[in-house]
């Protein structure tokens, strides 16, 4: 059996796919710190403070036992009115917000649509609830319109589930598009707003004021806001529903306590400094794009910069020659992201400079043209 195993490693290997643990080195172009709050001495400052007076260090227990601190529902009442959604439920990582969410709405015999490029969380919690799916091709809403146009006299819960920016592609949803489709079939709309977080306020569905036609939001707490976790939106039914069926909340230990905590100050944090912030995202990624002459795929305000480099040894050396002159770059292969797709995901933070971003620029001309 152990052989088998070192065999299908090696294969995996083969194909240039090797991974490795690494502590990070050179400027940030990977995290998805988006607004410098992981780093920040103040938001640090105030953490600290708070944690000192905590009594307690850990939960014991799940949520549904002994967990439930009068901490965490103080916490999603706060995560609720900054989301501008009705109730809302924190999980420890966004990977378990994703699979329980799905894996609970979802049953065998109700169908899910799916972005084709939609994150591993989302398309493990569809794997789980083993309802029926078709996976559209990336933003190709008439070929949605068309899937649901075949399933529409299905008897059966429908949901269609998107990324609000996508976390390799930088690019948008259509969220008025998708609410028109979910009203039109009667299916219902989950968003997942990890990489919009803090970049967009709570996320695109709240900006574009979508709130009431939308079913579920997730929302990442570990990258703009600098903490972790993650917590979903709704309506009190649909918290009171995963309270009830979603198995990565109702069978985990609670978070720390130290998650909410800072969750509360990054959100208070957010509130004076995160609009300023994120516009200065927005204006030095367009000026990236502007500047950079290798085409990207990135073509909206978003933080995310994607080079597609196509072959994977050839962006592992390029990513390679990028680290040798101080840049913190990774390239990102299958499975992350589809064959023949393999990439350098730039990520601009609002810590990183005009000066900075320009020396980056000339770096990656040199090394690409």
């Amino acid at each position: 059996m152990s052989k088998l195993l070192q065999e299908r490693l090696a294969l995996f290997q083969s194909k240039g796919l090797t991974r490795t643990l690494s502590a990070p080195s050179g400027e940030d172009l990977s995290s998805s710190d988006y607004l410098g709050f992981s780093i920040d001495p103040i938001l640090k400052e105030r953490y600290l403070a708070r944690l000192q007076a905590m009594p307690t260090i850990g939960t014991g227990a799940s949520r549904l036992l002994r967990g439930n601190l009068p901490l965490f529902t103080e916490t999603e009442s706060l995560l609720s009115a900054f989301a501008g959604r009705g109730s809302s439920l924190l999980f420890s990582t966004g990977y378990a917000a994703n699979v329980g969410l799905l894996s609970a709405v979802l049953r065998k015999g109700d169908h899910v649509f799916s972005d084709a490029l939609n994150h591993a969380s989302i398309i493990d919690g569809i794997t789980l609830s083993k309802a029926n799916k078709t996976i559209f091709p990336h933003r190709d809403y008439n070929a949605l319109a068309k899937a649901l146009e075949m399933t529409k006299s299905e008897d059966h819960v429908k949901v269609i589930v998107t990324e609000s920016i996508f976390s390799m592609e930088g690019t948008q949803a259509d969220l008025m598009k998708l609410v028109e489709l979910s009203k039109q079939y009667q299916a219902l709309l989950i968003v997942d707003e990890a990489h919009a977080v803090g970049v967009y306020g709570a996320g695109l569905v709240a900006t574009q004021h979508l709130n009431s036609d939308v079913f579920a939001t997730v929302h990442a707490a570990g990258k703009a806001l600098g903490a972790a976790g993650a917590w979903v939106s709704g309506d009190a039914f649909l918290i009171n529903y995963l309270a009830h069926f979603a198995r990565s909340f109702i069978f985990s230990t609670a978070p720390i306590p130290a998650l909410p905590l800072l969750l509360q100050e990054s959100i208070r944090y957010y509130q004076e400094v995160g609009e300023s912030r994120a516009n200065a995202i927005r204006q030095r990624a367009r000026m990236f794009r502007e500047k950079l002459s290798a085409e990207t795929l990135g073509v909206v305000d978003s933080p995310i910069v994607p080079i597609v480099i196509g072959d994977n040894e050839k962006a592992m050396v390029v990513a390679a020659s990028l680290q040798s002159v101080g840049w913190d770059v990774k390239a990102i292969r299958p499975p992350t992201v589809p064959e023949g797709t393999a990439r350098l995901r730039l990520t601009i933070k609002w810590n990183n400079s005009d000066e900075m971003l320009m020396r980056l620029v000339a770096d990656l001309n040199a090394i690409l043209n």
